[in-house]
């Protein structure tokens, strides 16, 4: 199973059942005949590669393959803002240029984003969820070398009545720079995994 930097690790193991799937496999295992008998474990060993992503910031364009995808809002913002304004493009439905920052902005006092740093950071995900309890944001980062969209956050809060996924994406000339981007149809992003 995937573990994301916001991932509670504690309750992951609980929801899986892990503990219960591993009895059960022991118990599976001996009465098969291998006459062998484990006693206690000792110690279980969960190892990972942790992913901190830069913090997303200011617009720059869409890498040619999101155009592609279609449905793919990237907002026009010169200050950090763009998380937000990805959220509230979500939001506010706009037909019309909705890569236009001044739909979005005066909805910002709308959010909740107290005490949260901007650029935003991937990690501080479940805090902004905590602040603006009917959203739920899931967060992949396209990687620019292999095309692919790869999970960074998946929300445990299924729920909630509005439901946000973004991209973040890096620049091809400065990877230091991200910024996150709309996706209004999330089963055309996961098409898009596929091919």
């Amino acid at each position: 199973r995937d573990l994301y930097p916001a991932t509670n690790i504690e309750r992951r193991l609980d929801d899986d059942d892990v503990f219960l799937n591993l009895n059960h496999r022991l118990d599976t295992w001996e009465s098969q005949g291998s006459g062998w008998r484990l006693q206690f474990i000792q110690q279980i060993t969960l190892s990972y590669v942790p992913f901190d992503p830069l913090r997303a910031g200011t617009y720059f364009p869409s890498p040619k393959r999101i155009s592609q995808i279609g449905g793919c809002i990237n907002i026009q913002n010169s200050d950090n803002l763009c998380f937000l304004y990805s959220i509230l493009a979500s939001l506010h439905y706009v037909q019309k240029n909705p890569q236009q920052l001044y739909h979005y902005k005066k909805y910002l006092h709308t959010l909740n984003y107290q005490g949260l740093e901007f650029p935003f950071n991937p990690r501080h995900t479940p805090k902004f969820e905590k602040l603006n309890p009917s959203i739920s944001v899931n967060i992949y980062h396209f990687e620019n070398e292999s095309k692919l969209f790869m999970p960074l956050y998946i929300t445990d809060l299924r729920d909630r009545p509005t439901h946000v996924t973004l991209v973040l994406l890096e620049d091809e000339k400065d990877p230091s720079r991200k910024h996150y981007i709309l996706v209004r149809n999330p089963s055309s992003l996961h098409r898009a995994r596929s091919t």
